[in-house]
């Protein structure tokens, strides 16, 4: 049984022709009277789509002035053709404002979970990124405490080499003035001693009374507190003696 279509463009009868209804008022029209492309309109556009006449019925009742085209066609009944889709039986007040909206939350929601997907891509490669720089991280902070210890030690070194050096030319002078104190007292020393020569050494010879003879002998009389010391030196026959005070008869 053919069903009786209300059209509300013209009044062409042609079996299969594509139309799309009317939201509102549930008219149909042709995609043809209309000038569309029937692959520009999605199935949810013809859902929702409105006819030029309800639209200026509403934008009147808005007092919008904007002019539309209105489409003055006159038909009459004609049965609808085999695979057309059913008349909308419920209406409902859609504007472009409503369109624009559901359109931008459906934007909103897709870019917030592209940008969620992203955000999730992204922590997964930069995860091992941040391990590896806290692992250098801490590489380089304890080599920076390793080098500081380095550094102070040598620092320290430097200190103890310079304390040293200077200990060492201070004692390098004190030994220096102590070999000219010794040389010069060891030249005082030999101002007071007297060497006495070619005596043939005796088994039990007495030095003492020896050099005292010796002095009588010369002229010069010696006591015991003018001696302070007497030795023979080996393999000489001279006998060495170190008087108390230089004495000039």
């Amino acid at each position: 049984m053919d069903i009786l279509i209300n059209w509300g463009c013209c009044s062409s009868d042609i079996d299969g022709e594509s139309y799309v209804t009317c939201l509102k008022c549930s008219k149909a029209f042709h995609y043809a009277c209309l000038a569309l492309d029937i692959s520009s309109v999605s199935t949810e556009m013809e859902k929702i789509w409105t006819c030029p006449e309800c639209v200026e019925n509403i934008r009147v009742s808005k007092t919008d002035d904007t002019p539309v085209r209105n489409i003055s066609t006159t038909r009459g009944n004609k049965r609808v053709a085999l695979n057309s889709p059913p008349m909308a039986k419920d209406t409902v007040n859609i504007t472009r404002e409503d369109i624009r909206n559901i359109v931008q939350e459906v934007f909103k929601e897709i870019l917030a979970d592209t940008l969620s997907k992203f955000n999730d891509t992204i922590n997964n490669e930069i995860k091992p990124l941040r391990d590896q720089i806290c692992s250098l991280t801490e590489s380089m902070a304890l080599m920076n405490s390793l080098c500081s210890d380095a550094v102070k030690r040598n620092e320290l070194s430097e200190s103890k080499i310079t304390t040293l050096e200077s200990e060492n030319a201070e004692l390098k002078s004190n030994v220096q003035n102590l070999f000219l104190r010794c040389n010069n007292l060891e030249q005082q020393l030999r101002q007071t001693n007297i060497e006495i020569q070619c005596i043939p050494e005796r088994k039990s010879e007495n030095l003492l009374e020896l050099i005292k003879c010796v002095g009588k002998v010369i002229g010069c009389e010696i006591v015991d507190s003018d001696i302070m010391h007497f030795t023979r030196v080996a393999k000489r026959a001279s006998i060495p003696c170190q008087q108390g005070s230089a004495r000039c008869d």
